[in-house]
């Protein structure tokens, strides 16, 4: 293959390729080896060409584009600051026959070498919502460009509240689970043969892992940002529907974190999935950061009630919630409206002492116009007095 010619153009971008992604390696991580991305950041500039690249050749249809990104690696922390599409073509009946042309992005990666000489291959992007067959065969493609390669999913057509991408990383999966994938296409009386097992664990031994990823900006791509978003602002949308629409947005991306958790709570309840004590730890400092009613399982026929904290109600595991308990939503209710009301009140006092401020300066800036205008208007008199005493001693000489 021309890739492998390293007198041709594209073998000397596949040695540099190479070279990079040996470099970018052992600047990452210590001797045993690099380490696996930690925490994804995702510029703006990337988006934009996601998404240019989506409109350009898959709009309006099913199939999926597919792209480098550039970047730089540091301490597990992935800054993704560019990338360039790359041909793509999968079959749409079998996602498993598909061709990805290397010596284009061999090609396209030294000539952004030249520009950028920091920026390395730190993974590819596919749009779409979910991970298809053919992602690892093209993970394993990339690994020979980037010791750990990055899958940036990016959704084009975004239908929910919410960052646009998700970010993913291969790695080695355990021995049980190459057991259990492979014990999936045993024989017809359900037990794997060992010949097929350890086919299936030599080919599938590699799987996606969920990288925490969000979205930043240097400072003049920010300020690139913010020009872009001015010219593109609808004059008639008003600030009340943008706020009303915000707070929508605001509570549907509620609603959604809400019931993904209480899947986890039910698949962990039902033994699907093992019980995470860091995931426990963070609902439960979610929950205390409720508002406190002491009266939140206070009975209906006015006897004491027994003070339970909405935190604490989370310690009761397997106990029913009695009718008594179920009376305490209106008393949790009204904690929740007077914490609001008491924030509202913060910002109504800012906004009034804003205003008062305001105003005062406004008649001080008018008081000293008027003082001003006065002074003007005497001293042009005085001028006029003296200038008409000088024609006048002047005609009776």
């Amino acid at each position: 293959m021309a890739a492998d010619d390293k007198s041709s153009p594209a073998g000397e971008a596949a040695g540099e390729l190479k070279d990079a992604a040996a470099s970018g390696g052992a600047s990452g991580g210590a001797s045993k080896g690099p380490l696996p991305p930690s925490l994804v950041v995702v510029h703006p500039l990337v988006l934009l060409s996601v998404l240019d690249h989506y409109n350009r050749v898959a709009k309006d249809t099913k199939k999926r584009v597919i792209g480098v990104l550039l970047g730089e690696t540091y301490k597990g922390r992935v800054d993704v600051t560019n990338s360039f599409a790359v041909p793509f073509e999968e079959d749409d009946k079998d996602k498993s026959i598909w061709f990805l042309d290397h010596s284009y992005l061999e090609t396209m990666f030294r000539m952004f070498k030249r520009i950028n000489a920091k920026e390395r291959v730190v993974g590819w992007y596919s749009t779409g919502t979910t991970l298809s067959e053919s992602d690892i065969d093209i993970d394993a493609l990339m690994r020979d460009f980037a010791t750990h390669p990055l899958l940036l999913l990016v959704d084009a057509q975004p239908k929910e509240e919410g960052l646009p991408c998700k970010a993913f990383v291969g790695v080695e999966e355990s021995g049980s689970q190459q057991l259990l994938i492979s014990a999936a296409g045993g024989d017809e009386a359900g037990e794997p043969s060992t010949q097929e097992t350890s086919t299936r664990d030599v080919g599938h031994s590699r799987t996606f892992a969920h990288v925490p990823c969000q979205v930043g900006a240097y400072e003049a791509e920010e300020n690139a940002v913010e020009h872009l978003l001015r010219d593109v602002r609808d004059a008639t949308y008003s600030k009340l529907s943008k706020t009303t629409r915000q707070r929508f947005r605001s509570l549907e991306s509620l609603k959604l974190r809400l019931q993904e958790i209480r899947k986890y709570v039910d698949h962990v309840l039902a033994g699907e999935i093992p019980l995470s004590q860091e995931i426990m730890a963070q609902l439960q400092d979610a929950l205390n950061a409720l508002p406190a009613s002491s009266n939140a399982t206070k009975p209906a026929n006015g006897e004491a009630g027994t003070g339970m904290s909405p935190a604490t109600a989370m310690d009761t595991d397997g106990a029913e919630i009695s009718g008594e308990a179920a009376a305490g939503g209106d008393a949790l209710g009204d904690a929740l409206t007077v914490t609001t009301n008491d924030m509202m009140l913060s910002v109504y006092t800012a906004a009034l002492s804003r205003g008062t401020i305001a105003l005062h300066n406004l008649i001080n800036n008018k008081l000293a116009n008027r003082e001003a205008e006065a002074k003007s208007a005497k001293k042009d008199d005085t001028t006029k007095k003296e200038s008409g005493a000088t024609e006048s001693g002047a005609a009776k000489s």
